[in-house]
């Protein structure tokens, strides 16, 4: 278990910031759905008109803070982590204080075979737990396509026409996101098989340096996929996962002879 790690507070944030875009989610999704079931009685119009006005402002607001999370606080989250990797992997210190017990990997020397070794880490933990994540995702995907399709058959003649086209954008956004994390996982796995047949097929561990082109073409493929993506990995189910992978990362630096 890491005992410091300087990205960690960004990550609490974003977590944070998630958590309050998930509520305005289903508040964005469930709200329609009241004008639907509350009985038509004298105040039916204006509790209507309540929960349109209300919806609108809460569409918008998700909007912002999805672009606000994805193009400003997870930016700076990377750019820690990315930092973060480079100190420990080449002794760096581009940070002022590098993580501690992040990486299991320290009885390796700084240089390149050490940074390979830590990409190898990095690419089992974000396959393992992106795979994790994904029945977490799928809940909000059904849920708002439900509601669309609910919508769609009995309520959306008695709404303005607005408020429909934001509800099919909203539901865009969020299967964009799903396919997002499909493809961090299917990416990730490559990934991982590729650093694994690397190290199980060629000298890598006595002659590192022969292997500098495979090993940047591997860097250079896990952090563009991060970077086009720019999605987070789920901080709840990264530390429930943590002590299992720590184990089987352990196990796989047994068996391929890794120090």
């Amino acid at each position: 278990m890491a005992k410091y790690v300087p990205h960690y507070e960004d990550f609490k944030s974003l977590e944070t910031w998630r958590k309050f875009a998930l509520s305005l989610f289903y508040m964005n999704t469930l709200l329609p759905i009241l004008i639907l079931v509350i009985p038509n009685t004298d105040n039916y119009s204006i509790f209507r008109n309540i929960v349109i006005v209300v919806t609108f402002i809460s569409l918008i607001l998700y909007s912002i803070l999805d672009v606000y999370i994805e193009y400003f606080i997870v930016p700076g989250v990377e750019e820690k982590r990315k930092a973060d990797f480079l100190d420990n992997a080449f002794g760096t210190h581009i940070l002022s204080r590098n993580s501690v017990d992040y990486y299991t990997n320290d009885n390796i020397g700084i240089g390149i075979y050490k940074a390979a070794v830590n990409l190898f880490e990095n690419s089992l933990f974000t396959f393992r737990v992106s795979k994790a994540m994904l029945p977490k995702k799928i809940i909000p995907l059904v849920l708002v396509l439900a509601v669309v399709i609910i919508l769609a058959i009995f309520g959306w003649k008695d709404q303005p026409i607005a408020l429909p086209a934001l509800q099919l954008l909203f539901s865009t956004v969020v299967a964009v996101d799903f396919i997002k994390y499909i493809i961090l996982h299917n990416k990730s796995k490559a990934i991982y098989e590729g650093w694994n047949n690397l190290f199980r097929t060629t000298n890598i561990n006595e002659d590192h340096v022969s292997q500098i082109p495979e090993i940047m073409r591997y860097w250079l493929i896990y952090e563009s996929m991060l970077s086009r993506l720019q999605v987070p990995l789920d901080v709840p189910v990264f530390q429930s996962l943590n002590e299992e992978l720590s184990l089987e990362w352990e196990e796989i630096k047994s068996n391929l002879h890794i120090k």
